[in-house]
């Protein structure tokens, strides 16, 4: 994640979570990127799982190839919830990795899609089923 953040454009705002970050720390850095003061958080995968901030998060990087798709269910599901009651979340996108020269790397990029794109599904049925709400009218 240091290599990342190294590789940002200078002025782009960015913090690091991981398990090296002391809490205390942790918390000012998830504030900040809450408070728009960090244009860019990059978390490792644990961190992300237990207590990402993604009030304000629009995009998710996935930077490390792991096979269990199930471990992003937390995280897109909470990336796609609306920011407040009367407000919509816009596009969410997720980013994956994939390579499809090295077979293992490839395999796993391949279940997770598929999850992902099961997941969306589900949301998107969930979605047309609340739109499509009868209301009761009084008379």
């Amino acid at each position: 994640l240091e290599r990342l953040a190294s590789l940002l454009p200078e002025g782009v705002a960015a913090g690091t979570l991981t398990s090296a970050v002391r809490p205390a720390e942790r918390a000012r850095i998830a504030a900040a990127f809450e408070a728009g003061e960090l244009r860019v958080l990059l978390v490792s995968g644990q961190i992300a799982a237990d207590a990402l901030p993604v009030a304000r998060a629009e995009s998710l990087v996935l930077g490390f190839p792991f096979a269990y798709a199930r471990k992003l269910e937390p995280t897109v599901r909470a990336l796609l919830q609306p920011r407040a009651a009367t407000d919509e979340r816009g596009a969410v996108r997720v980013y994956d990795y994939d390579d499809p020269g090295i077979a293992p790397l490839h395999r796993a990029f391949e279940k997770r899609r598929a999850f992902l794109e099961r997941l969306a599904r589900e949301l998107e049925a969930a979605a047309a089923s609340v739109r499509q709400l009868p209301l009761p009218i009084a008379r």
